[in-house]
């Protein structure tokens, strides 16, 4: 259920409330679209799956981890 307030948008899943301030850094404001092999992608969504996760939420976290470990070895990498 999506209930649209003026502030932010609040969700509830499986009785817990999770909300997200429009105005917060919490909104995903970019998207990224690429190919990958038909294989690979069948892994990723098996895997996804398996932690009850989107395919997009899945790649995020993966990729958030990455740049942890870099950022954890070589320091914070600077961006625009």
């Amino acid at each position: 259920m999506l209930v649209k307030k003026k502030m932010y948008d609040l969700v509830v899943l499986d009785s817990v409330l999770a909300y997200a301030v429009v105005s917060g850094g919490f909104m995903k404001d970019t998207t990224i679209s690429f190919k990958i092999e038909r294989g690979l992608k069948a892994k990723l969504v098996a895997l996804a799956k398996a932690e009850n996760r989107s395919l997009s939420n899945f790649i995020e976290k993966i990729l958030k981890e990455v740049v942890a470990k870099h950022e954890t070895k070589h320091g914070p990498i600077k961006s625009n």
